[in-house]
């Protein structure tokens, strides 16, 4: 007589230990859930940061996948009156931590290469091109980490204390996965969009030329 194959029962106890110890292994070595990344919305985007069709591209390339963003925005001193006070702060977070401020202050003017090289940069040196400058009459400068530019607001004789500028200074917190040049050329798009929002705003008197580029509202044609 041929022998009988013999039949081994698992219980489903064993099974449900295992799976169990399969996450809390996972809990222990901390291996992130695998999430689907969340997606920016242009109605919680930071007014302060403007209003572009390149707000949210440059956001996706310049910050972490999160499950969430959180946007917090304040007008922190509007400008009455014509004086020489204002200021604004955006915050970006993910699920836990901070992932990049953008802050907008009116200063008395001096120049802008100074300022963000001395000032902001704390005189940085520029390794192998580690900065770059941008912008058109009024340059600005922009690291893997941190852009900022001062911009024109009132001229001499406007406001007591003289000449009065904008200054506005992006902090990336927590990069994402692109490479430095791509988050530099991010970082500079939201501090321009950043800029041209905070010189509207604060009804500046001078003209606005520091932009590289018009920016296009959604739906608005181009040139022709």
């Amino acid at each position: 007589m041929a022998a009988r194959g013999k039949k081994y029962t698992i219980p489903l106890v064993l099974l449900g230990v295992t799976v169990c110890s399969g996450g809390a292994a996972a809990y222990l070595l901390k291996i992130p859930p695998f999430k689907q990344p969340g997606e920016f919305r242009e109605s919680a985007i930071c007014q302060s940061l403007g209003r572009s069709t390149r707000l949210i591209p440059a956001l996706s390339q310049t910050l972490p996948a999160e499950s969430t963003y959180k946007f917090d925005d304040a007008l922190l001193e509007p400008r009455v009156g014509g004086n020489g006070r204002y200021s604004t702060s955006c915050f970006v977070r993910g699920q836990e931590d901070l992932l990049l401020s953008a802050r907008t202050e009116m200063m008395r003017e001096e120049s802008s290469e100074s300022w963000t090289r001395s000032k902001v940069f704390n005189n940085q040196k520029d390794k192998g091109g580690s900065l770059e400058a941008f912008g058109m009459d009024v340059k600005g400068l922009a690291s893997a980490s941190k852009a900022a530019i001062l911009v024109p607001c009132e001229p001499a004789g406007q406001i007591p204390g003289g000449p009065y500028s904008l200054g506005i200074i992006v902090d990336l917190k927590k990069p994402g996965t692109s490479n430095d040049k791509e988050i530099r050329q991010s970082l500079i798009t939201l501090t321009l969009s950043a800029a041209q929002y905070a010189h509207k705003n604060a009804e500046c008197d001078l003209p606005p030329t520091f932009a590289t580029a018009p920016e296009r509202e959604p739906g608005q044609a181009g040139p022709g």
